[in-house]
């Protein structure tokens, strides 16, 4: 008899080894091992555990949607994650065959395990959340975080990893990350500020530029970061330069000493740097005006978009004083 462990030759299996293509995957893991029947079965136990689906008993009839869920599981094979815990979950195992036959099976999706598992977080989940926050799909890093939030002080060893991805580009996920970060802590995310600052001197480009972002959309609560933030403008990245620039605009404090930081930022070699200092010169008003004469040289700046941004900047200063005479 077929049964979920032992396809036949003659037909496809009962249950989810109807997908064709999952039938396939699955008689390849077979062949490789086909004397090992057991490895085969801990394996698929585990990594159900894994996902809190049940392991399917013979005769067991799935509705649509659980036979969609493990269609969707076993189809879209690409990431390492399920199978690190799979094969932790198998330590005991010592057979040098069972581990051949996971290696197999490793590409497990982590996309899909998120999709499962958020509509029932448990705490036993938050290192895949975490994991899932460094997805490059903005949809699954929101669904972690919501995942975490729902989590709540019972996730506490996310806050390091929601912290360094606050500054996301997408508003969703920031939204989620902020959410998380409150419900797991209480705290609200100013308070962060001395976290986020540290951040700055983090070896990872991606951290430090989340970093000054954060700083940024905390505008003036965040005005004790202005030092490091001026020092950020000499970061050699561009992208953190530029939002370094972008963020002293959005504070909007101690304009003696971000006025000539971002006047010194309008000779920067990239373009982006150049026209986001430009930006926060404009956002701080009549305040920036002894950055006239440099904005008006930057109106015959190279770029563009840098000489379109430099005269719109002049016009917000300009019209701050007039507006104060």
């Amino acid at each position: 008899m077929t049964s979920f462990l032992n396809p036949s030759s003659g037909a496809n299996p009962p249950g989810i080894m109807e997908s064709t293509k999952y039938y396939a995957f699955w008689r390849d893991i077979y062949n490789h091992g086909q004397d090992h029947p057991q490895i085969h079965k801990k394996i698929m136990q585990a990594a159900e555990k894994v996902l809190n689906l049940p392991y399917e008993p013979e005769g067991h009839s799935y509705s649509q949607t659980e036979l969609s869920q493990r269609r969707n599981f076993l189809n879209d094979l690409k990431e390492e994650l399920l199978y690190k815990l799979v094969k932790n979950k198998l330590s005991s195992f010592e057979d040098k065959k069972s581990i051949n036959i996971l290696e197999t099976a490793k590409d497990l999706s982590l996309k899909l395990i998120v999709s499962v598992l958020q509509n029932n977080p448990q705490p036993a989940h938050s290192n895949l959340f975490i994991k899932a926050l460094g997805h490059e799909g903005d949809d699954v890093r929101e669904k972690a975080a919501t995942a975490l939030a729902s989590i709540g002080n019972r996730a506490q060893g996310a806050v390091p990893a929601l912290l360094k991805m606050n500054g996301d580009e997408y508003n969703n996920v920031r939204e989620s990350t902020k959410l998380a970060i409150q419900n797991i802590t209480g705290k609200s995310l100013h308070e962060f500020v001395p976290d986020f600052i540290k951040m700055l001197d983090d070896e990872d480009n991606g951290v430090r530029k989340n970093a000054v972002v954060s700083l940024a959309m905390l505008g003036e609560k965040s005005h004790e970061a202005i030092p490091a933030i001026i020092k950020t403008l000499g970061d050699k990245n561009k992208q953190v330069r530029a939002y370094a620039a972008l963020a002293l605009g959005y504070i909007n404090m101690e304009v003696h000493k971000t006025v000539p930081a971002l006047i010194k930022a309008l000779s920067d070699k990239d373009k982006s740097v150049r026209a986001y200092a430009v930006t926060a010169l404009g956002l701080l008003g009549e305040k920036a005006h002894e950055a006239m004469p440099d904005l008006t040289k930057v109106l015959n700046d190279e770029n563009e978009k840098v000489r379109h941004a430099a005269q719109n900047a002049i016009n917000e200063i300009k019209g701050g004083i007039k507006a104060n005479e």
